[in-house]
């Protein structure tokens, strides 16, 4: 079939068709090459033989180098464009819309298709038969190509065939004896063009700054923002027009301080360039080159706190004063500073924040553009107690004028960490002897490990095992307790008592009789999971975060390691795991405590024994409203025909231009 025909047309003589236009448009574009190349050539060897006149056989030799490099440079760009048929047939879909974006199909054989696209490659054979072979080609532009190259050879053949000796000859250097003499007597324009001949630029800086103004010889300018500009720039005749035409469409005219000195003044607040345009009417107008302007922009300060760290913690026992250093740096001088804290107490939505503005008690002032800083904050004075969180950062204000630009440094935290709680619980299900009364806190079960630790050399063996074991069993119980926030309801199989390791001579004892009944547990598990209908998932039990889940599962698995080691009476192993536990839970404590500035409103506290019963009622004032009515004259009209009508009582001839007017509206007014 991929050979047969198609009405009218098979894919054999198609793809020849595609393959002789390839073949056409190849040989048109290495023509078009040719041409170019040979223009390019002898321009060369003519621009050569203008600068340096050797002998015809050097510049055909040239030309021949020159016209081979061009032409394999040309070719070399032009071989990419259609490199074989199927680019070719690409440009057919581009040319020729009726082949529908399908001419590729008609290269490939018939049994790789599917039956879409046999229909399609069917249509586009059709399409490609109705196509005129000499269309099918792409024409190149052949008539530029002969201009150029009549052109350089046309030039080529004048210059070189026909050279101007006067011309070779200033070129070697023998025409300095033959050269006319110039005319000294040759008489200058009457209208001589105008010329800068001083130009001084004062720049005053800000007075702020502390910079005192100076003086340039150029219009490149580098100012400070806000800076005042004067530009006094002297010609060598009068002009009639001086301007300075800015980047941003601004245009500042100089007026003439003397005959040939001209003055404007202008405040710089931006970057750009500017030119400046003079002459002595409109219409003879010379024009300078371009200048820049560079605006040096005055910098907000900058605050560094070298103490404390970003986010400090301080154990309920530590020393309640934390020191604050700080360096504030301006490019010309710092007007102010503050150090901004607010204390955040109570947990939950029952947080309240109050905000107080403190001062540095040590100030050094290295410069006016360097202040070095230090206090020492008193958290107890503060009001700080264990739990609560304090946020603290530095404002600063240089001196700009009018307006002082403020920064301000990051948010600084100091956490004072909250002493451990009891949470009781009441479990009469635990297969426990010693049942304890509470669940006692991580931090308990640290501080009772390491009593024990201490008391190992005190009591007897029995004593510290039993000891030990009763710590395991309350970390345990803090372990369940916590388990539940991840939806574990009961203790699961890798926590239970079961999984604990046993000494030696009870796994003797017990051998491995209860491994058959364990698989078979295990196994029935599976059956049911597998086929039951489960609507909650100890994963999705809770609506914490993910990484919130991720810490308490952690926390729970140093946990089981602690209570691992206690249980087995190595209480010495247990302690690292359950200072990991602890950093965990409290680190899982205050990731969900984030601060926010204070919105609401917040009165002021009052003060009953200042005001009440003092009889004072100065302030209070009686209300009293005032309002200006303004009444329309009903007969306006009528008075103005009144005095209408005694004018021309006294003088008939006198008539106002619009009595017939006043007369109509004062009719009105007696109809009304």
């Amino acid at each position: 079939m991929a050979g047969g025909k198609e009405n009218g047309v098979t894919a054999e003589l198609a793809h020849e068709r595609l393959q002789s236009g390839l073949r056409k448009w190849r040989m048109q574009l290495a023509l078009r090459y040719v041409l170019f190349a040979l223009a390019a050539s002898l321009l060369l060897v003519t621009g050569m033989r203008l600068l340096w006149p050797l002998s015809l056989q050097v510049h055909l030799a040239f030309m021949l180098i020159a016209f081979a490099l061009i032409l394999l440079l040309l070719l070399l760009r032009g071989r990419t464009r259609f490199a074989d048929v199927e680019a070719f047939a690409h440009h057919c879909n581009r040319v020729f819309p009726e082949l529908e974006e399908s001419c590729e199909l008609v290269l490939k054989p018939e049994d790789a298709l599917s039956v879409l696209e046999r229909l399609q490659r069917r249509r586009a054979l059709q399409a490609l038969d109705k196509i005129p072979a000499q269309q099918l080609c792409p024409r190149q532009n052949l008539t530029t190509g002969w201009v150029c190259a009549a052109s350089a050879a046309l030039l080529a053949i004048v210059i070189l065939i026909w050279p101007p000796a006067s011309f070779f000859e200033s070129t070697t250097g023998n025409s300095i004896a033959n050269a006319t003499p110039i005319n000294e007597n040759i008489s200058h324009s009457p209208e001589t063009l105008p010329a800068l001949e001083k130009i001084a630029v004062r720049i005053s800086p800000p007075g702020y700054t502390g910079k005192s103004a100076r003086v340039l010889a150029q219009l490149d300018l580098q100012a400070e923002e806000g800076a005042q500009v004067t530009w006094e720039i002297t010609f060598t005749q009068k002009l009639s027009t001086v301007q300075l035409i800015f980047s941003e469409g601004d245009t500042l005219s100089l007026s003439p301080v003397s005959e040939f000195r001209y003055s404007a003044t202008r405040a710089l607040t931006q970057t750009g360039f500017y030119h400046l345009a003079f002459g002595t009417t409109e219409a003879n107008t010379q024009k300078s080159d371009y200048h820049k302007i560079e605006i040096i922009k005055d910098q907000p300060p900058q605050i560094t706190l070298a103490q404390p760290e970003q986010r400090t913690e301080l154990a309920p026992e530590a020393t309640r004063r934390l020191a604050v250093q700080a360096e504030i740096t301006d490019d010309y001088g710092i007007r102010s500073h503050r150090l901004v804290a607010t204390l955040a107490k109570g947990t939950g939505e029952a947080v309240k924040f109050r905000e107080q503005i403190l001062a540095f008690d040590q100030v050094q002032m290295k410069s006016s553009r360097q202040h070095d800083l230090a206090t020492v904050l008193d958290l107890h004075q503060l009001g700080m107690a264990p739990g609560d969180e304090l946020y603290f950062f530095v404002e600063a204000w240089d001196n700009r004028a009018p307006q002082a630009q403020r920064s301000r440094s990051e948010t600084f935290f100091v956490i004072l960490q909250d002493t451990a709680q009891v949470t009781l619980a009441s479990d009469a299900g635990l297969l426990i002897n010693p049942l304890p009364e509470y669940f006692r806190s991580q931090r308990q079960i640290i501080i009772d490990t390491e009593k024990l630790m201490q008391d190992k050399t005190q009591v007897s063996t029995a004593e510290f095992n039993r000891r030990s074991n009763d710590i395991g069993i309350d970390q345990k119980l803090l372990r369940l307790r916590y388990g539940q926030f991840l939806g574990e309801e009961a203790e699961s199989a890798a926590f239970s008592q079961e999984a604990l390791p046993q000494s030696s001579e009870a796994h003797e004892e017990s051998g491995h009789e209860e491994t058959a009944p364990s698989q078979a547990k295990e196994s029935a598990t599976n059956i049911v999971e597998q086929f039951a209908h489960l609507h909650d998932s100890e994963e999705n039990a809770t609506l914490f975060a993910v990484s919130i889940k991720a810490q308490l599962k952690a926390a729970l698995a140093e946990m089981w390691q602690a209570e691992l080691h206690l249980r087995t009476h190595r209480p010495e192993q247990a302690l690292p795991f359950e200072y990991r536990a602890l950093a965990l839970l409290k680190d899982v404590q205050q990731r969900e405590r984030a601060y926010v500035q204070r919105v609401g409103f917040e009165p002021a506290p009052l003060k009953p024994e200042e005001k009440r019963l003092t009889g004072d009622l100065s302030k209070i004032q009686n209300l009293k409203s005032t309002k200006e009515i303004v009444r329309e004259d009903p007969f306006a009209a009528l008075r103005r025909a009144r005095a209408l009508l005694q004018q021309i009582k006294k003088s008939p001839q006198r008539l106002e231009a619009n009595a017939t007017n006043i007369l109509e509206e004062a009719g009105q007014e007696l109809a009304q």
